[in-house]
Order: structure tokens, then C-alpha cells, then sequence
């Protein structure tokens, strides 16, 4: 080989390995470049998944602090209550309260019957979560001293007897909007409320009372307008006014017969007759 040739054969040898080191400088340069932008990409990632989490964050604690969680309760009560010193029953200790939610100085108590203690008076509301609700005993002979019943679906009881029996402390008692078309007896409902002060059941449906015995029996609340309620239900009914000195007010048409006043007359000497 010429020396010419092998002078040719070294620069071809040469040029191979700067090529091979130029090819190998290049993919460095790129698998550099995809890891870069893989880099980009993950902390870009982790960046939205930060921010997401602290918006989440964010939100659940302005939930939490401004009470925004949507109200899905059926109706309420607002109650106030009066307690000696001593642990009291918000509800009557055998009443079932699994739709309920009860809250006593903004803490929920759901699906349980609590008990209480604060000397003197503290608040209490009670939420409905059904569509219905059965008041059967639901306040007997415990310490409720007022009581406002209201619902914004009109939602349905079902039962009112003995609801407040027993409540030595109850003094006001109102209800608003519930609907009560189905309730057939309302009997004992105040039976020896002896502190009870003021009733207002004028707006209820009593279009399906069939007993009212005993309602406002041993009780003294001023004035108790019956208004609203069928006359045969108050004959049909027994001493539902029994050792009350209240002043009952009973409006009627003028197709009332004299028979059915004079009965009504006999049964409830104490009572004051309105025309409508």
C-alpha cells in the first residue's frame, strides 16, 4: 500500500470515529432534551395538582366556616328549652329520631336520642329529613318550653296524639305551613301543660280530626281558638277541655242547627260562640 493510500485509509478512519462521536454527542443532546421536557411536564403536573387540591381545600374549609352546605331537610323546629342543672331528654326517651337531625348549640346530633344539661334556657333545632313525619309523643314529659313548627314543603304528619304531654314547662306553641290533612287525632296533644300561654293552630288542616279528647284538658292557656276545627269532632271527642278555665273561642256558620249548638253549649259551658 502506497503511502499516499494509507495517508487516504487513516483520514477515512478518522472521519469514521468523529462521525460516530458527532452521532453519539447528537443523540446525547436529544435523550437530554426529552428528559428535559419530561421534567417540564411533571412539574407542570404537579403544579395543577397542587392548585386543584388547594382549591378543594379551599372550598371544604369556606364550607365549613360560612355553613354552605345545602339544606335538604323537609321541615324544622325551633325549640327552646329549660334545663335546672340536671341532664334532661330533648325528645321523649322512647321516640324513634332516625329522621331527625337535632342541633343543640351547633352540634348535630343525627339518628340518636340526646340527652342534655345547661343550667337555665338553651336552644335547640330539630330537622325533619322525610317527607313524613309521626308525632306521637315526640315532646311528651320532657323540659321544651317553646316551640315553632315550620316547613317549606309542606310536609305531611301523620300522628299528633300526645305530642306535648306532660310538658310542665311549654308555654308558646305555633305551627306554620305543615300539612296535617291527614292526621285523625290530635288527643292529649297539650294534655297538663299546665305553664302553656299561647297556641296558635288556627292555620292547621283539621279536615280528617276524628279525636281530640283530652287536647287542652288541665291546662290554662288564656285563649284557645278552635276555629278551625269541626264541631261534631268536638262533640264526638270527651273532656278535651276538662279542668281548663281558657276562654275557647269556636266560630260557626249560619247553617249551624240550635240542636248542635245547644250541644255544644251543654258539653263546654265555658265556651264563646262566634259567627264566622
Amino acid at each position: 500500500m502506497t503511502e499516499e493510500e494509507t495517508t487516504k485509509k487513516n483520514e477515512e478512519i478518522i472521519d469514521k470515529k468523529n462521525n460516530e462521536e458527532k452521532n453519539e454527542n447528537t443523540e446525547t443532546i436529544k435523550s437530554e432534551k426529552v428528559k428535559s421536557e419530561e421534567l417540564k411536564e411533571r412539574k407542570k403536573l404537579i403544579a395543577i395538582f397542587f392548585l386543584s387540591g388547594l382549591i378543594v381545600v379551599s372550598i371544604i374549609i369556606f364550607i365549613i366556616v360560612f355553613d354552605f352546605f345545602p339544606d335538604l331537610s323537609k321541615g324544622q323546629f325551633e325549640c327552646t328549652y329549660y334545663c335546672a342543672g340536671e341532664e334532661i331528654q330533648i325528645l321523649n326517651k322512647d321516640y324513634k329520631t332516625d329522621n331527625l337531625k337535632i342541633i343543640i348549640n351547633d352540634k348535630e346530633y343525627e339518628n340518636t336520642n340526646p340527652k342534655y344539661n345547661q343550667k337555665g334556657e338553651f336552644n335547640v333545632t330539630i330537622k325533619v329529613l322525610s317527607d313524613e313525619l309521626d308525632m306521637k309523643n315526640m315532646f311528651a314529659f320532657t323540659n321544651v318550653k317553646t316551640v315553632k313548627m315550620s316547613s317549606k314543603d309542606k310536609m305531611m304528619i301523620t300522628n299528633m296524639e300526645s305530642s306535648f304531654e306532660n310538658c310542665n314547662y311549654l308555654e308558646k306553641f305555633e305551627i306554620q305551613d305543615f300539612n296535617t290533612s291527614n292526621v285523625t287525632t290530635m288527643s292529649k296533644f297539650f294534655y297538663k301543660d299546665t305553664n302553656l300561654k299561647e297556641v296558635e293552630i288556627q292555620n292547621m288542616d283539621t279536615t280528617n280530626l276524628t279525636d281530640v279528647s283530652y287536647m287542652f284538658a288541665y291546662t290554662n292557656v288564656p285563649i284557645i281558638n278552635m276555629s278551625n276545627f269541626d264541631i261534631e269532632v268536638l262533640l264526638r271527642s270527651i273532656d278535651v277541655f276538662k279542668n281548663c278555665t281558657s276562654k275557647i273561642i269556636i266560630k260557626i256558620d249560619d247553617k249551624t242547627n240550635n240542636e248542635t249548638i245547644y250541644n255544644l253549649r251543654s258539653k263546654y259551658p265555658n265556651i264563646t260562640i262566634e259567627e264566622k
